[in-house]
């Protein structure tokens, strides 16, 4: 689905897509959802901001859900000139579609991998809060994964980022808006 908004004020318009897919949420797929965001972001930012100097302001999110359903949602949102839209959308669905079929580079996965490390290493008690009510919820998860978490994140290949995008990140099955300021 594509739709075409006109509303705000500003000089900015935006492309945003929504991927929603159905996807078990355990902890290996949370952990390669981190490393596909990451990735995600990589690219956009080179290919984005540095290729076509489009905006400065990339992002995606790959979010696993548990409640109410177990899925898995992309989100992507790209601020830029609203008569760049399409050129934005068209790199955004080009990425999106070499991912799936060749997925990440070595270089893009190794960032990605040490930027969760790097992540994974700093705790808070927030974290400890979210971690503990996952596992009261889903009391057939092993608490010790979390203790596993940073050398599973070293063992991601390409190939599981590869087969992850594939299932996430449909070439057909996604919303995509196009927000064209007003004024």
């Amino acid at each position: 689905v594509s739709a075409t908004v006109v509303a705000g004020t500003g000089e900015l318009g935006g492309v945003t897509f929504l991927f929603a897919e159905d996807i078990p949420a355990d902890p290996i797929t949370g952990l390669e959802a981190a490393v596909l965001s990451q990735v995600l972001n990589q690219r956009l930012t080179q290919r984005i901001r540095e290729e076509l100097s489009a905006t400065y302001s990339p992002f995606a999110s790959v979010d696993l859900l548990g409640e109410p359903d177990q899925m898995i949602e992309v989100y992507i949102d790209v601020s830029a000139d609203p008569t760049g839209l399409d050129a934005v959308s068209e790199a955004v669905l080009a990425d999106l579609a070499d991912l799936r079929d060749n997925g990440p580079t070595d270089d893009e996965l190794a960032i990605a991998r040490e930027q969760l490390i790097r992540e994974y290493e700093l705790v808070s008690n927030e974290y400890w809060v979210d971690t503990m009510l996952f596992y009261l919820a889903n009391p057939d998860e092993d608490p010790n994964d979390e203790f596993r978490r940073i050398a599973r994140v070293a063992s991601v290949t390409r190939q599981d980022v590869r087969d992850l995008a594939r299932v996430v990140l449909p070439g057909d099955n996604y919303i995509e808006v196009r927000l064209v300021p007003a004024s």
